[in-house]
């Protein structure tokens, strides 16, 4: 009798763990933000006569991953295929405006970025650094993959010990939270850099592009595309790899300035860069925030924010790497402004960017957020209610609601991820590594014309729970005998 109660009790255990994968633990929900998993989401604006070329991307990291990416609105394949280990697969994007999720059978990275082939400015030297020109003379700049983003951690965070990823442009920082020894393989396991770096420094790289790295390392580390200039992106906490959080590194970007006659036109050659940044800070609970120029340890700012929905735009920063330490929960933009008016560029917080990227909100369910020029939230579950300062909408799994320039509160019963427009004065470039959540699904839209690709992918854990119960029943059978 006892020996059948234990069979019993693990009989019940196990059918426990096969009811968990749509939701697998509450613990998941407080962990959010996520750069590695099988369903993304994202947006392209209109590119048409800014950004003649865009790419939608995923980069495997294991053998035999079956990629799908969709479009959103209409549910039809833009293009799939099945990948091995580092392998990339890319979707040219000709038209812009377009929403689109990704879906693959096996964890990987997703990215999306784009910008002129081909632009005769000041050279690279002057647009990947913090310092103040002379630049070099103008030449063709490659701005595909220009902007800042973080690179995913092989965790699913921005923070870790290993990164796989495709390197969207040649300048890269590393960000040490702890003394670390860095080495970095390209694709064919090769070793092409490596060194030490001590704790809460900051160290720029030069790595080809659009090619395939491994970066491991003894400490916890954050890998960074920028400086750059005119782009901006979200920071993330150097402890939990998330949007959200009380210490983040990185720099700003470099912001333009130009000069306009009283017809608007711009005066030529009057296109010069201003050696200072921005950033923002969104508070989540009262928090005191200082901001600390991280090679000199000086304190450089400081904040205070005195509740949730509070936050403050900053520009003059240095376009150094910088350190924030908050006493609260916050999340923190940072880049530079690149939006004229006719005689000059302005430096107000709509003037962020031009780039693309997503807010980090608590849970995936409480957001504070300023949208230059808008933002877009994804569902991605059925019944999803959410409020925007108060307003409500109602939206099914793969459904997204566009939400006005400005500043906004957002609110939701159930995970959602936004993602924040700005087109500064036009959008020629852009560059982000897309952030879902564990509650994403995994599987095809529900939009018209959404034959044929990965269709519904179930999750793993629930098909082995489900195979262990079948296993043991069998096993208790054969053990009773006829």
């Amino acid at each position: 009798m006892y020996m059948h109660r234990r069979y019993y009790l693990v009989l019940f255990a196990i059918l426990l763990v096969a009811l968990l994968p749509n939701r697998y633990c509450v613990a998941q929900e407080e962990h959010h933000d996520i750069m590695i998993h099988t369903a993304f989401y994202g947006y392209i604006p209109e590119i048409a006569g800014h950004v003649s070329h865009a790419t939608i991307g995923v980069v495997a990291l294991e053998d035999n991953t079956k990629v799908a990416i969709y479009d959103l609105a209409g549910g039809s394949v833009l293009k799939e295929a099945t990948l091995n280990k580092l392998q990339v697969l890319e979707y040219n994007v000709t038209k812009g405006d377009i929403y689109f999720k990704i879906v693959a059978s096996k964890p990987v990275a997703a990215f999306m970025t784009g910008g002129q082939p081909k632009s005769n400015v000041p050279g690279n030297e002057c647009m990947d650094t913090c310092t103040s020109p002379p630049c070099g003379p103008k030449r063709l700049v490659n701005y595909w993959g220009y902007g800042l983003t973080f690179y995913p951690s092989t965790d699913g965070k921005g923070v870790g010990k290993e990164f796989i990823f495709y390197n969207l442009y040649p300048t890269v920082t590393i960000y040490s939270v702890e003394k670390a020894k860095v080495e970095i393989y390209d694709s064919k396991g090769i070793k092409v850099q490596s060194f030490t770096i001590p704790a809460n420094w900051a160290s720029s790289i030069k790595l080809k592009q659009r090619q395939v790295y491994r970066i491991v390392s003894t400490g916890k580390i954050l890998v960074y595309r920028g400086p750059a200039s005119d782009a901006a992106t979200a920071l993330v906490d150097v402890n939990s790899g998330e949007l959200v959080g009380k210490i983040f590194m990185g720099s700003p970007a470099q912001s333009w300035s130009v000069t306009r006659d009283p017809q608007g036109n711009v005066i030529p050659n009057s296109r010069v860069f201003n050696s200072t940044g921005s950033y923002v800070i969104f508070a989540y609970e009262p928090a005191e925030v200082k901001v600390y120029d991280l090679s000199l340890n000086r304190l450089i700012a400081s904040h205070k924010l005195n509740s949730s929905g509070e936050f403050v735009y900053y520009y003059g920063v240095p376009c150094r790497d910088l350190k924030f330490v908050s006493t609260g929960l916050v999340s923190i933009w940072i880049g530079g402004t690149f939006k004229c008016t006719v005689y000059s560029c302005e430096t107000d917080i709509f003037a962020m960017g031009d780039d693309l990227w997503f807010a980090g909100g608590v849970g995936g369910k409480e957001f504070n957020i300023f949208g230059p020029n808008g933002a877009i939230v994804f569902a991605l579950l059925d019944d999803t209610q959410v409020k925007v300062d108060g307003s409500s909408v109602s939206l099914s799994a793969d459904e997204y609601y566009k939400v006005s320039p400005g500043h906004h509160t957002i609110s939701s019963n159930k995970p959602v991820i936004v993602e924040v427009i700005a087109l500064g004065q036009h959008l020629d470039s852009f560059a982000q590594y897309l952030v879902t959540s564990p509650l994403a699904r995994v599987e095809a839209p529900k939009g018209k014309g959404g034959g044929g690709g990965l269709g519904s992918l179930p999750l793993i854990g629930g098909v082995v729970a489900i195979v262990i119960v079948v296993v043991v029943v069998v096993v208790l059978r054969k053990r009773r005998g006829p």
